[in-house]
């Protein structure tokens, strides 16, 4: 078990360093160009719930109409679903990120 905690916490610690040069690069692209991070922004919110979309609709078929997470779906679904969740949240997050630069900046660039 050593091996596996190690493992997990090695691969933390290299996605909080390869979050945070993300967030930089990010940065950089919405002082330079804040309508093309908007549209990749808009392009992870269309995708992500494009799959979200995809993976309720095997729940409304069968007549469950309101449920929460993944339970009861099948495996295709279950992954297209967490995909899309992931993808909204990473699209909050840019778009945060965005809004963040542009008031600090003190508005888009004429």
């Amino acid at each position: 078990m050593k091996r596996l905690d190690s493992a997990l916490n090695t691969a933390f610690h290299c996605g909080i360093v390869l979050a945070g040069f993300a967030l930089t690069v990010l940065a950089s692209i919405a002082q330079n160009a804040p309508m093309e991070l908007a549209l990749i922004t808009s392009g992870l919110f269309a995708s992500g719930l494009a799959l979200l979309l995809a993976a309720k609709t095997s729940m409304f078929r069968r007549g469950i109409l309101l449920s929460f997470g993944s339970a009861g779906m099948s495996p295709w679904n279950r992954r297209a679903y967490r995909a899309g969740c992931a993808l909204v949240v990473l699209g909050v997050l840019v778009t945060l990120a965005l809004i963040r630069v542009v008031s600090w900046s003190g508005g888009a660039p004429a």
